[in-house]
């Protein structure tokens, strides 16, 4: 295809027509330091091996010296970046000058890119607008650096998480050789995280065969069949699940018996006009304030409990609360109550088993019920909606516990603490490296220009 140049004549317009570069370059740059392939008004291009008339794109040159800094002077490939690259998904979409990732993997699977750089013609000096805009486009990609250049003058920034407009000027580019302290205990860190799920898993693993449950045979082939979508509205969720659970349960030695023959079960008190705070307000515990194993104590609401209402509602150490509706995933998860505030009440989306210490832990009643049979009971039990689940105070009554000593008992959460305790020091030390990875990594930003001078 041609395209056409305009020059000026005696006033008049002379249209010169330029055949189109169709040839490979063999090199991406040429032996010269700091030179481009160039013919005419031509450049080579080596991202996209194609050849553009740069005519009135000064800060295309702008953009090819710099990738060819990042390579011979930083240490990337051209494997590992890319220009002209959309930061979101859509035709209207700002597209980043230049991105590079720090692995070929990582530009392959669209993971965050290690650096952004916007480029402008090196006849403009670099504004503040311009810092914005590449902020921008950093914060888009997921990106933590940007850079503004115009070859002259180059500033890097390292944007301030969470806060929009912020950013942090740093001395040097990171080469490609900064990131490889990082990305090694990156691959230790995740080790560990996966080692910390093998542990988990062992430790429920070993709670459970302790307790009988073990994983069922594999179910046999069925065969396909075909029914009319009249037929098959018949069947419901709850009616599957029943079968499923029917399935996998096996043979114990251990006796199981309901819940609410070992405890009782309450609900607490409701929500309502009536109840705002008054003279009798009370602090309160909601469905937020009940997590997996934990209570989450920061933000506490009160309501209003007359004091004759108190011995009924009043939570005491060792009660077990159990979330009465959420996700299906979440339903029925639960933590125990180890009094730490005063003459606190519950509401009534969240259940209270009220534990007899004399035949049961309440330790023992929360592994159960986290345990995967008892998420498995809840998860058959549940009410559903549409994208939420619910038990209630007799589906929990109901849940089937181990009838053992509190002898034993003792020995199986032991077991599964100290798995557990295994576990969170994996998970510590994981936690750490990653502060350690980022630690090491911008200390290399920060000193690399000091050592540099």
């Amino acid at each position: 295809m041609d395209e056409g140049a305009c020059d000026w004549e005696g006033g008049r317009t002379i249209i010169t027509k330029m055949k189109k570069l169709t040839h490979q370059s063999s090199l991406p740059f040429p032996p010269a330091a700091d030179e481009l392939h160039k013919e005419g008004t031509w450049l080579w291009i080596p991202l996209r091996k194609e050849w553009r008339d740069v005519t009135n794109k000064p800060e295309e040159r702008v953009r090819q010296k710099f990738i060819r800094a990042l390579v011979e002077h930083y240490g990337y490939s051209l494997e590992q970046m890319d220009q002209e690259r959309r930061t979101q998904h859509g035709h209207k979409s700002p597209r980043t000058d230049i991105v590079v990732w720090q692995l070929l993997d990582d530009k392959t699977a669209n993971r965050s890119p290690a650096l952004v750089v916007e480029c402008k013609t090196d006849t403009i000096e670099i504004q503040e607008r311009d810092y914005c805009q590449g902020e921008s486009y950093t914060r888009a990609t997921g990106c933590k650096f940007f850079i503004a250049t115009n070859i002259r003058h180059t500033a890097i920034f390292k944007l301030v998480p969470g806060a929009p407009g912020e950013f942090i000027a740093i001395n040097e580019i990171p080469k490609a050789t900064d990131w490889g302290d990082a990305k090694r205990l990156k691959e230790i860190r995740e080790s560990l995280e996966q080692e910390t799920g093998t542990i988990e898993r062992a430790g429920w693993q070993a709670f459970e065969r302790a307790l009988g449950v073990v994983p069922p045979p594999p179910l046999p082939d069925r065969p396909v069949f075909l029914a009319r979508f009249r037929d098959v509205e018949r069947w419901s969720h709850d009616s599957i699940l029943r079968s499923l659970k029917q399935q996998t349960e096996t043979e114990s030695d251990i006796t199981m018996i309901p819940l609410d023959q070992l405890e009782k079960v309450s609900y607490g008190i409701q929500k309502c006009p009536a109840n705002r705070p008054g003279t009798h307000a009370r602090p309160y515990l909601r469905v937020a304030n009940v997590q997996r194993g934990v209570l989450d104590l920061r933000e506490i609401k009160h309501i209003n409990v007359p004091d004759e209402e108190m011995p009924k509602l009043r939570l005491e150490v060792g009660d077990v609360l159990l979330c009465e509706g959420n996700s299906p995933d979440l339903v029925g998860r639960g933590a125990i109550w180890r009094g730490e505030i005063e003459d606190c009440v519950h509401q009534n989306h969240v259940l209270r088993v009220r534990v007899d210490r004399s035949r049961l832990l309440p330790e023992f009643v929360l592994a159960v019920i986290n345990s995967g049979r008892g998420q498995g009971y809840f998860r058959s039990k549940a009410k559903r909606t549409t994208n939420l689940a619910s038990i209630n105070s007799k589906e929990v009554a109901g849940l089937p516990v181990p009838d053992v000593s509190i002898t034993e008992q003792e020995k199986l959460l032991s077991g599964l603490n100290s798995q557990i305790a295994a576990a969170n020091s994996k998970r510590t030390e994981a936690a750490t490296l990653r502060k350690s990875a980022w630690t090491a990594f911008e200390s290399a930003l920060f000193t690399a220009g000091e050592a540099a001078a």
